[in-house]
């Protein structure tokens, strides 16, 4: 008779490293925002910016890359597949106003940011695009 012994230190090694690989590859994106945009009622400028895992258990800060702005949300688990692992930033947009309505992080997302318009269109921005 073979020894169980193996399975049972092998399987949470396994599943540990797994955790470890997936929190690796959600650590921190990158994402180029071609335009200027509101969070919070305040206006950011267009610009490269940072979208990483928040200082708090499930939060993620998004700051420029010049440090100027920097801001973090709580976040929720979200809809895509336990496969997607994209950075996601959603706008709001009327004319030619910008308001980020949501960063998805992962399969992590923010609640709503911003008040819904009645007239807007949605555009989403992925991270390394």
């Amino acid at each position: 008779m073979r020894s169980l012994l193996p399975k049972f230190l092998f399987a949470p090694a396994f599943v540990a490293a797994a955790a470890l690989l997936t929190s690796s590859a959600m650590a921190e994106s990158t994402v180029n925002i071609p335009f200027n945009f509101t969070v919070a009622g305040k206006i950011w400028p267009a610009g490269k910016y940072d979208i990483q895992k928040g200082p708090l258990l499930n939060s993620v800060r998004l700051s420029s890359l010049d440090s100027s702005h920097n801001i973090v949300w709580s976040v929720v688990p979200g809809d895509p597949s336990p496969t997607d692992l994209r950075t996601i930033l959603t706008f709001d947009v009327l004319n030619d106003n910008h308001a980020l309505r949501t960063v998805q992080f992962g399969s992590r997302i923010t609640p709503r940011l911003d008040k819904p318009a009645k007239e807007y269109t949605p555009m989403r921005i992925m991270a390394g695009e």
